[in-house]
């Protein structure tokens, strides 16, 4: 997936809202313990409507269990995700521009390579070749390989966003979603700095629940 598209499509968006529009910057500090570091961009287009986009890195230390026994497998992953949404606020408390209940239909573009991962059950006849024929048994791959999702989500949520006359923001956000993942896998770690593009593992799609508290400031 091409990442300068979505790049350009964001821009081209906020290039065309109003200079005088009210600005509102958030994070969530709870995902920096898990390596997710981002911060979201709200902007007013009118007192109901906002267009917001969300802009997080990430890279953390992770671990699966491979076999019955307990076997870790230990491996870095590093991502880049963005995030552009619109929101539409029916009802304003005090009249406050962008404020209280909120519906927000927002997509999502990410980017994510995982390193380092090996110890891989694989399933070998008695001569020690691959197999997928019943009675096998299954032995630890300790060759290194590199995996990458490329993914694209689209969801709906609902939340509430309150502000405080100092300009303090504090939301919180629930609703479904739905992307598409696709994931390459590369054997040789050597010959991957020189291939453009991974083979393709497989496709899949996935749902679940989207939900988030975020904290910010008004400007």
């Amino acid at each position: 997936m091409n990442k300068t598209l979505p790049l350009l499509l964001s821009f081209i968006l906020w290039a065309n809202t109003p200079l005088f529009s009210q600005i509102d910057v958030k994070t969530n500090p709870i995902t920096y313990a898990f390596g997710d570091y981002g911060i979201y961009g709200e902007y007013s287009l009118s007192e109901s409507i906002s267009s917001q986009l969300g802009i997080f890195i990430g890279e953390s230390l992770n671990e699966r269990i491979i076999n019955q026994s307990g076997t870790f497998n230990h491996f870095r992953s590093k991502g880049f995700r963005l995030m552009p949404s619109f929101r539409y606020y029916p009802y304003l408390p005090n009249n406050d521009p962008t404020n209280g209940n909120f519906f927000e239909f927002f997509a999502a573009f990410e980017w994510m390579k995982s390193f380092d991962i090996y110890a891989e059950e694989v399933p070998v006849d008695a001569n020690g070749n691959l197999s997928n024929y019943p009675y096998t048994v299954k032995v630890l791959d300790y060759t290194p390989y590199t995996i990458k999702n490329n993914r694209f989500g689209l969801g709906l949520n609902y939340g509430y966003k309150f502000t405080t006359y100092s300009g303090f923001i504090l939301e919180f956000f629930l609703g479904p979603r739905l992307d598409l993942v696709e994931t390459y896998k590369h054997e040789n770690l050597e010959l991957e700095k020189y291939v453009k593009k991974m083979p393709k593992l497989y496709k899949e799609s996935r749902a679940y629940l989207n939900f988030g508290i975020n904290f910010g400031w008004r400007f």
